[in-house]
């Protein structure tokens, strides 16, 4: 037992023999390795042995010459396969002395800049190795890994930026790129891991606030007017969109469908019909504009209304596809605008059964459905009828507008058959006329049903 502590303590006392603080000597011999010759593995078991011995804890130019050769090794990418570590040490010395200073950057600042500055050299090749992981993982659509990745080449460009590191006089900009694609990252990561939406709102509202434009920037604007719009956050909404609006022109139907968005966000579809009204006698609106009051007006919502309110949604919603067809004559909106008024006729035929039976009561009732069913059939041959031969006319005819045709035809015979049965015994020299119309769509319909 004696023999063996005797040894213990003759090795405790080698240590202390041998021991070698790190000195500028040293510092001046690894800076020739690394900088000069780029013997960064040589580099490595200096400063890897330097650090083992106790005499040199917390050595702060030690640390600098470790955070100069592992951020070298990082950044290398053939050292890097062999040492995937050494990113991670460099961050980890990197955060130990930000963490450690705290609020005294100047201090911090000093000592990345002395040495010739090998401190500094080790912190941007952090954000320069991290920025091109982060683009390669991207582009291999690993969003999760460009995210850690961009993560740290932000936090490391921010330092640089707000430090005076960078060659960028204002200490307040951003690093535009990495800001922009991570938070590219974490909204294509957010699909599989909806927490990280959060991650791209951050990043987004950095580029954002400072009305930073770039040509890349839509989807960043698509996705926080979404966010916004999805949140009641109307001030965003109209902070961000006119922007959006005027910078990116090739989204104006994007931008326009979010407007509408952000305007029947808890708005009644009453409140909507005012807006388009006003909005359609000041001629304020565009195609897409049309499009979107379209849509709103005579889409499911409206058919939950009353059946007044019902009507004057939906009439609302055929004027606006028809003032489409009349400033694009594309023959789908006069198609639209012809199928919208004939689901009211739909509406107003169950409206009508709904209310058969005896009494004066009911057949007055019976006599006003009537009267609004004939205006509404009206209205809805008239358009078909301007659509029909647009498509007819085409000679490109895909099968889908093939298809519509064939269902216009269909409804056409449909509503001349209702028109041919209610002049029965009022209007019979009509009847006729009626039913050759049928006749007509009928052999259409067949044509096409072949």
């Amino acid at each position: 037992m004696k023999k063996v502590l005797f040894t213990i303590t003759l090795l405790a006392s080698g240590i202390g023999v041998f021991a070698q603080k790190f000195n500028d000597n040293e510092m001046n011999k690894l800076q020739l390795l690394v900088l000069s010759q780029n013997k960064l593995e040589d580099g490595k078991t200096a400063v890897d042995k330097f650090a083992a011995d106790p005499a040199n804890a917390s050595n702060q130019a030690l640390d600098m010459a470790r955070l100069l050769t592992y951020g070298r090794l990082y950044l290398d990418s053939a050292l890097h396969a062999k040492y995937p570590n050494a990113g991670d040490v460099a961050y980890g010395i990197f955060k130990n002395y930000q963490n450690q200073f705290g609020a005294d950057t100047a201090k911090f600042n000093k000592l990345l800049n002395d040495h010739n500055r090998i401190g500094l050299d080790g912190v941007s090749n952090i954000y320069v190795r991290s920025f091109n992981l982060a683009l390669r993982e991207f582009n291999s659509q690993n969003y999760t890994g460009a995210l850690k990745h961009f993560r740290t080449a932000e936090e490391i460009s921010e330092f640089l930026l707000r430090n005076g590191f960078s060659q960028n006089p204002d200490r307040n900009a951003v690093d535009t790129a990495t800001v922009l694609y991570a938070g590219f990252a974490a909204q294509n990561a957010s699909v599989n891991n909806p927490a990280l939406a959060d991650s791209a709102a951050y990043y987004y509202t950095k580029l954002l606030n400072r009305n930073i434009i770039t040509p890349e920037m839509a989807p960043a604007y698509q996705f926080m007017l979404e966010r916004a719009i999805k949140n009641k956050d109307k001030a965003s909404v109209e902070k961000w969109l006119p922007l959006a609006k005027k910078t990116f022109p090739d989204y104006a139907a994007l931008w326009s469908k979010l407007e509408m968005d952000n305007m029947s966000a808890g708005a009644a579809l009453t409140d909507l019909l005012a807006k388009f009204n006003e909005a359609d006698a000041a001629g304020t609106l565009d195609e897409n504009g049309y499009l979107n009051f379209a849509e709103t007006l005579s889409g499911k919502g409206s058919d939950s209304a009353a059946i007044d309110q019902m009507i004057a949604l939906k009439s609302a919603g055929a004027k606006a596809y028809g003032k489409l067809f009349e400033k694009t004559k594309d023959p789908l909106y006069g198609l639209n605008a012809a199928i919208v008024n004939y689901q009211i006729y739909q509406h107003l035929e169950d409206e009508f059964r709904a209310n058969a039976g005896q009494g004066a009561a009911l057949k007055a009732k019976r006599d006003e459905i009537l009267k609004q069913q004939h205006a509404i059939v009206e209205k809805s041959i008239e358009w078909y009828q301007k659509a029909i031969p647009v498509l007819e006319g085409k000679t490109d005819r895909d099968r889908r507008e093939t298809s519509y045709l064939r269902n216009a035809y269909r409804n056409m015979t449909n509503l001349f058959e209702w028109k041919a049965s209610k002049a029965r015994g009022v209007q019979p020299q009509l009847v006729d006329k009626y039913e050759a119309e049928f006749n007509k769509y009928n052999k259409l319909f067949d044509s096409l049903s072949k």
